[in-house]
């Protein structure tokens, strides 16, 4: 994967996160008054943040695997290497 490829995935992993730490300091009582949002809206935001961390880990589970098992693989083989220098 390109670096600007990961540098995309690793800022937008990182709203989202903040996006939940802020709904959760929104949401939770301070002090004497209650939370600035409803309770409902964390329990919504905690379940779109985890449902889109799991996308995105098992999307990359299976690219890992794909890019393991597919045809054009690199195969290194230490015999062939053997032979080469045997024969030198």
């Amino acid at each position: 994967m390109s670096k600007i490829k990961k540098l995309i995935m690793i800022s937008l992993s990182a709203a989202v996160f903040t996006l939940f730490v802020l709904m959760t300091l929104l949401s939770l009582p301070i002090g004497k008054k209650g939370g600035v949002l409803p309770i409902l809206s964390l329990y919504v935001t905690g379940i779109v943040v985890a449902a889109l961390f799991l996308a995105a880990g098992c999307f990359l589970l299976v690219r890992r695997l794909g890019g393991l098992t597919k045809k054009g693989k690199k195969v290194y083989d230490n015999k062939i290497r053997k032979t080469h220098e045997e024969e030198r």
